[in-house]
């Protein structure tokens, strides 16, 4: 059988009978895809790594042993292999899907094309012959200090200038090695590690990374492409690809991010390692081997590129809607707006440039200069906007004789042509600006609706629907705003919060059940971004009966959540009510209080009073809303939990509405019935349980809203990257098992030193990744970036030889137990060993 693209070829399975035993062994590569598959035969259920180590560029054999296929154990175990259909495993199975998505596909974005034709301007300006006597003032500057000349630099037409290959905004401005700061003056690095340089040592630095750009494009050109890893020139990889891209278009796709090319390298089965440091080889094998089959060979360098992006990232990116003031001290800039086809942020008279693309260098210069945490807000967010989003440019009143009537007055409907990478712009006038298209310019105004804050977020899609009416926005916009089943609109009612452990689920609940009850007032604390205030304002609720918590686990049940009996101390059982059934009416009983003018009225008077009135249509509108949280839902058993009563959750099965259902409940045999102002919201650890694991009926009823790590939000602290940190060990998790087991931001958020983020690691980190592998501390090791050879090496995983000999000393006849290697997990760690996981 030979190694066909996703084919497991016989050189990499060694197969024998153990002369020290009696077990038959497989030894092979290709972790994990063989491995799964010969593990699957296995019997017995070691998996050890093998005495021999023939080590590939991957970096493991490993052996299964107790091996068996069916009642063959006897057999050849090549010519099992050979005989069973090996070729359907994991890759192939990509590989093949892969290339059937090729078929028919007609490229309809001309992005990738556009990227492609404006290549030949980029080496017209930079020829390849001149590069390394371009000077430093042409590779990149300031505009600061060089506003005739800053956007003619080598580094700006990289990143900024027209459409030249593919994007690699992002980051902050180490990534092209040297650059120059707001001093004016240049260095290298960044953080705790930036530093200035000049004199020689500028021109020494200056003249290695030309001279290292030069010789890596040489290589390309001759199909060295180890011999750049050998080079190692400092600039960021993502960076170094593009260049490559650019000056031998026939050699790599435009593609650099790694999010992409790793799996592409999976799908492809390339002979190379798989990781993110690693992308150029991948890149440049993933296009050699894409041109040399039969089904791209004709292909157009920017269709590849084109089909490579669309297939693996399939899932097109979600439309953010915005809300964007005009008005800045009592002046209006909307005219200048229209006519310059822009959209403008007027506060901070600077131009952020250099800051702009990296929300965190931006928050970190904003906090330099003294700016309100509304300024800094205002920027973030408009440093999030992309191409694609819609803005709304609106203002904002309250009318009524006692000015209790909000409006929202809309003047402008704009799609964003550039994300802040390539469009911003600032302008004397406007300050910050990006480029747009009118979509609509019609003003209208609308009650009820009310936005605070310069730039804000449109999450709610009733509103959406509403302000986007009869405008020429395009259906497929229209249509984008319909199926967003993430957002907590009116017309859901169920949901639940899931993803893997800390990414924010407990805490982002609040947040949502204080925007169902007061959507305005939760609107004006948020913009605050005031944490306390919001929680305030939960407990409030709380207080008020509108929103109540419980947490589900395996002994929960009916009793506790609907009703059961319970001893009255005396010798009988009485009935008592659940979380969910008390605040079932109290909910429902505030749509009956136009029936009843009562001022204090008992829960059980609730009861009867609601209990007359459930089968009114015209009852349960225009109520104050109740949320019920329900804490690791999924931890529960549902149909126990809920009994009868699941079916009663859909919103059309509710109090009101077309195909109201009443049940007779078991032990009280009162009628029961979910009004429509009672909401519950659910949260998932997908660590715990996946959502293909959850009882059918409760997912059939529930709007699903995925939370995943936001590594935005982390900051640096005494010179370790939590970001870095973080994306390394979730990359490697996803890798060894998958995206719900990943680890979440809010681990970090709080830390504020290295020592906290030390005790994050040991306590919290540490045994979580224990949990997932078992106690198998080499998993661990290789989570946290690799396995060292003693105690003193900066692993925070090392691997100790232990001795029979040495174990059970004084004994005799000890020799044949041999030794045995343990993985140890280290007790105390510092910043180097933090480092390491992922530099």
């Amino acid at each position: 059988m030979g190694k066909n693209a996703g084919t497991v070829a016989l050189a990499d399975i060694k197969c024998y009978r153990d002369k020290e035993r009696t077990d038959l062994v497989a030894e092979f590569k290709s972790f994990p895809e063989v491995r799964k598959f010969l593990n699957v035969q296995a019997v017995g259920d070691s998996l050890e790594r093998a005495s021999e180590s023939g080590k590939p560029s991957r970096g493991y054999y490993w052996r299964v042993e107790n091996f068996r296929y069916g009642d063959r154990s006897e057999m050849n175990m090549e010519s099992v292999v050979k005989n069973h259909e090996i070729q359907e495993t994991i890759i192939d199975e990509k590989l093949k899907n892969f290339i059937g998505a090729s078929k028919d596909y007609i490229s309809k974005d001309k992005f990738f094309q556009t990227l492609a034709e404006n290549k030949s301007k980029f080496v017209k300006r930079f020829p390849l012959d001149k590069l390394l006597d371009i000077p430093i003032e042409e590779y990149i500057v300031l505009k600061a200090n060089y506003p005739e000349t800053y956007n003619d630099t080598f580094t700006y037409w990289l990143e900024r200038k027209e459409e030249i290959g593919g994007a690699i905004g992002g980051g902050n401005s180490s990534k092209f090695y040297i650059y120059m700061d707001t001093s004016g003056k240049y260095c290298i690095g960044y953080g705790s590690k930036k530093r200035y340089i000049e004199g020689d040592e500028l021109k020494y630095e200056y003249h290695e990374l030309i001279s290292k750009i030069v010789k890596s494009i040489e290589f390309a050109k001759e199909d060295n492409i180890e011999e750049i890893k050998e080079l190692n020139p400092p600039l960021w990889n993502m960076v170094l690809l593009k260049i490559l891209s650019i000056y031998m278009p026939d050699k790599f796709i435009d593609i650099y991010s790694s999010a992409v090319l790793v799996p592409l390298a999976e799908i492809l089965n390339l002979d190379t390692d798989k990781s993110p440091e690693n992308i150029i080889a991948i890149n440049y094998l993933a296009t050699k081997k894409l041109k040399a089959m039969d089904e791209f060979k004709e292909w157009e360098m920017f269709k590849l590129s084109n089909f490579v992006w669309e297939t693996i990232r399939k899932v097109p990116r979600k439309i953010t809607y915005w809300a964007l003031g005009h008005n800045y001290d009592g002046n209006n800039i909307l005219p200048d707006l229209i006519e310059k086809n822009k959209i403008a942020v007027g506060y901070f008279e600077e131009d952020l440039s250099d800051v702009i693309i990296n929300k965190r260098a931006l928050k970190e210069y904003l906090k330099e200069h003294n700016y309100d945490n509304n300024t800094i807000k205002t920027l973030t967010n408009f440093s999030e906007i992309k191409k694609g989003d819609i803005v709304i440019l609106k203002s904002s009143y309250t009318k009524g004789e006692k000015r209790n009537i909000s409006v929202f007055k809309v003047s402008a409907i704009a799609e964003v042509l550039e994300d802040v990478t390539s469009g911003y712009e600032y302008d004397e006038k406007l300050h910050h600006t990006l480029p747009v298209e009118w979509i609509s310019k019609e003003v209208r105004e609308f009650e009820g609706i009310n936005y605070l804050g310069t730039l804000t977020k449109i999450k709610n899609d009733k509103n959406l629907n509403i302000i986007l009416n009869n405008t020429n926005l395009s259906d497929e916009l229209h249509e984008s705003i319909s199926n967003e089943e993430d957002e907590l609109n009116e017309d859901n009612k169920n949901f639940i919060l899931y993803g893997p452990p800390g990414t924010g689920k407990t805490y982002n609940v609040i947040n949502e059940a204080l925007e169902i009850i007061d959507p305005e007032g939760y609107s004006e604390i948020a913009e605050e971004n005031n944490r306390e205030a919001i929680l305030n304002k939960y407990k409030e609720l709380v207080d008020k009966g509108q929103i109540d918590f419980c947490t589900f686990h395996q002994s929960y049940g009916y009793e506790e959540f609907i009703e059961g009996l319970k001893s009255d101390g005396k010798g009988n059982f009485v009935t008592e009510d659940g979380i969910l059934k008390r605040i079932a009416y109290n909910a429902a009983y505030e749509g009956l209080k136009d029936e009843y003018k009562e001022d204090e009225v008992s829960y059980d008077d609730k009861k009867v009073k609601v209990n007359n009135y459930i089968n009114k249509e015209r009852a349960f509108k225009e109520a104050k809303k109740f949320v019920l949280i329900i804490d690791e839902i999924n931890r529960g058993n549902i149909s126990k939990i809920f009994g009868e009563l699941i079916t009663l959750l859909e919103e059309d099965k509710r109090i009101g509405t077309s195909n109201q259902i009443v049940a007779n409940l078991p032990y009280t045999k009162e009628k029961f019935s979910f009004p429509n102002n009672l909401y519950i919201i659910g949260t998932m650890n997908t660590s715990d349980k996946s959502i293909a694991q959850i009882d059918i009926a409760l997912r059939r009823r529930f709007i699903f809203e995925e939370m995943m790590p936001d590594y935005d939000v982390l900051d640096e602290i005494d010179g370790i990257e939590l970001d870095k940190l973080l994306i390394e060990i979730n990359e490697r998790i996803e890798f060894l098992l998958d995206r719900d087991h990943l680890i979440g931001h809010a681990y970090f958020v709080n830390c504020n030193s290295y020592l906290d983020i030390i005790n994050v690691v040991i306590n919290k980190i540490i045994p979580l990744l224990q949990e997932y592998f078992y106690g198998d501390n080499e998993r661990v090791g290789m989570i946290l970036g690799g396995i060292g050879l003693s105690k003193n090496d900066k692993s925070i995983v090392y691997r100790e030889e232990k001795s029979a000999e040495k174990i059970f000393k004084g004994f005799k006849n000890i020799s044949d137990l041999g030794s045995e290697e343990v993985f140890r997990v280290k007790t105390e760690i510092g910043i180097e060993e933090l480092k390491n996981i992922y530099e």
